[in-house]
Order: structure tokens, then sequence, then C-alpha cells
């Protein structure tokens, strides 16, 4: 389900896994990772459709957006006062990873302020775009 340009994810029934890859953060109290399999249709497949619903939600109130690199991966994010998300593309334009985050402690039965699904590089976000000002 996306509202606002935001995914939303309850973690109420998958199991958090540890993370393996190198570049994912390792799961510690209150941290929640998850298979990116988890996203199932609520994400989008590439970088354009992330650009795409970036731009649409731009109109909410206070709402930023960016596309940038990160190493080899490109990146779209979004973020208001309360949360933001990361969607992270490989060199195939695939979606590799998601990072989502909150204010206050609302997922993972109220223990964690971020969640991860798939892998998240381990990189410098490097902005090379303002989506909310084409």
């Amino acid at each position: 389900m996306v509202a606002a340009g935001f995914l939303l994810f309850a973690c109420s029934g998958p199991t958090p896994i540890q993370a393996t890859d190198s570049g994912t953060d390792s799961a510690d109290a209150g941290h929640c990772t998850f298979p990116l399999d988890e996203c199932g249709d609520q994400c989008p497949p590439n970088e354009q459709a992330a650009r795409d619903e970036a731009v649409e939600a731009c109109g909410a109130p206070s709402l930023v957006s960016f596309a940038g690199q990160c190493g080899n991966y490109r990146y779209v994010e979004q973020y208001d006062v309360a949360r933001g998300v990361i969607y992270y593309f490989d060199e195939q334009d695939q979606l590799a990873g998601v990072k989502i985050t909150a204010a206050i402690p609302v997922y993972c039965d109220k223990t964690s302020t971020e969640i991860t699904l798939g892998f998240i590089p381990d990189c410098v976000l490097v902005q090379d775009v303002d989506l909310c000002s084409l």
C-alpha cells in the first residue's frame, strides 16, 4: 500500500532475518531486516517508477524527494517530518533494497524506527536531483 508516496509496511507478520550482506546493517535491538520480496508490489521495480511516485507526491506538505548515486547504486528518497523511505537500485536498474524510517518507534511491535528490506549498500548518498523542483 502506498500513501502520499510512502511505502507503508506493517511488520507484524514476517520474522526478521539476520543481515548477511556486507552492506546491510546488522540486526540489533529494535532493528527489523526482511527479505526484499516482502515488499511485493508495494515497491517500485526500477528507478523511473520510484521517481514518478516521488514527483507525484511532491505536493504533500513538508515532503522532500531526491535522487542520486550511492556507490554503484542509484537511489530515490522521500521524506516528510514523520517518516522517510530510500529505494536503492542496482546497476541493472532493479530494486535492490529499501530503507524505511520513522520519527518514533512504530515498526516491529513498536521497537524500531527503521525497517530494511533487501540489500542496503554501505555508501554515501550523493544527491544529483531534487525531484520536487522538476
